[in-house]
């Protein structure tokens, strides 16, 4: 799903939306809504923070933090939202649903469906949630994979780390394992 797997954003993509990143000038404080999140990835735990801005324009109020699915040869440093699609192929897995594409070729999205169906989640990949991925990027539960597409922009900040400390006052959220006779909620 990242580096090696690039090209396979061909017609599948098509569902790629733009978004107005909104301006920030001199003379004004504002910063858009979809522009006021950092988020960051720590590979080894396997866990996304979310953080929002504050008065200062820096990024230290923790808006969410929950269990992720990485692949440990993700490209790790600083990078930045570039796109987003509802649906993405991901390779032979199946789909990525709420997509978001990071300026380093690697990808944040649902945990992998068989079809471009809600209701069709491969939930032996849903269910590793917090443990390393052996391929693709960064997948998520849905929730938190729409979370992220609704709510950050093109241009948001994302920084993957291969380890960073995680104060004890952050609530990380935690998941739900499914068998096959639950059913999931998006």
């Amino acid at each position: 799903m990242h580096n090696d797997n690039v090209s396979s954003d061909s017609d599948e993509s098509a569902d790629t939306t733009e978004e107005d990143t909104g301006s920030t000038t001199e003379e004004s404080a504002y910063i858009a809504k979809n522009q006021s999140y950092k988020i960051r990835i720590n590979v080894s735990r396997n866990i996304a923070i979310i953080y929002s801005i504050n008065s200062n324009n820096g990024f230290d109020n923790v808006v969410k933090a929950f269990y992720v699915s990485v692949n440990s040869n993700i490209n790790t440093g600083d990078t930045f939202i570039s796109e987003k699609a509802e649906w993405r192929k991901l390779d032979i897995t199946g789909y990525g649903h709420y997509s978001t594409r990071l300026n380093n070729s690697e990808y944040i999205c649902s945990s992998a469906y068989f079809t471009k169906t809600v209701g069709n989640m491969n939930i032996d990949e849903y269910n590793k949630m917090g443990t390393s991925a052996s391929s693709g990027s960064i997948y998520m539960t849905p929730a938190d994979a729409k979370w992220i597409y609704n709510n950050c922009g093109v241009n948001t900040q994302v920084q993957i780390e291969n380890d960073f400390d995680i104060p004890s006052s952050v609530n990380i959220t935690e998941f739900k394992k499914y068998n096959y006779v639950d059913k999931l909620e998006e």
